[in-house]
């Protein structure tokens, strides 16, 4: 039972930044982060943002040393690679949605022949004729498409 125990307590702790922060054991990993950092010519504080867990000190520390080994040995500043690319937002699939016809969108012929359907017994006129009927009333749907060629009386 305390073998469990023991073995699970380690378990957890492996993956524990914290404890490599306490022991000593990441200074070598943070002062290698700032050491990249100044080889690349990264600002302390960009450095800090991007490795918000490492310990500030170490990163100074190792951005310190690499400083003054470039300017020791006249070594260039590197250009940074290249920030990774922001994820592509996702694309929402069209969902069907059914088409509402305006009124002023509507078909006169679909509009008398619906008439015709409603009442049973009445007999549809032809289009050209109900048409006429419109254009003598001045009831002529307009849209923006061809709202320039209609004039009307």
């Amino acid at each position: 039972m305390r073998a469990l125990f023991l073995l699970s307590v380690s378990t957890l702790l492996a993956g524990c930044n914290w404890i490599g922060n306490v022991t000593g054991l990441n200074s070598e990993a943070n002062q290698a982060i700032g050491a990249g950092c100044r080889q690349t010519g990264r600002s302390l504080e960009e450095c800090y943002i991007r490795h918000p867990d490492a310990d500030r000190a170490q990163i100074f520390a190792g951005w310190k040393q690499m400083n003054e080994y470039m300017s020791k040995h006249e070594l260039p500043t590197m250009n940074p690679p290249a920030d990774p690319a922001p994820p592509k937002p996702e694309v929402k699939k069209a969902e069907a949605k059914p088409t509402v016809m305006q009124p002023k969108q509507r078909d006169p012929e679909v509009e008398q022949l619906m008439r015709a359907i409603e009442d049973g017994n009445a007999k549809p006129q032809s289009a050209a004729k109900a048409m006429e009927k419109m254009l003598i009333e001045g009831n002529v749907p307009v849209s923006p498409d061809n709202a320039s060629s209609v004039t009307l009386r």
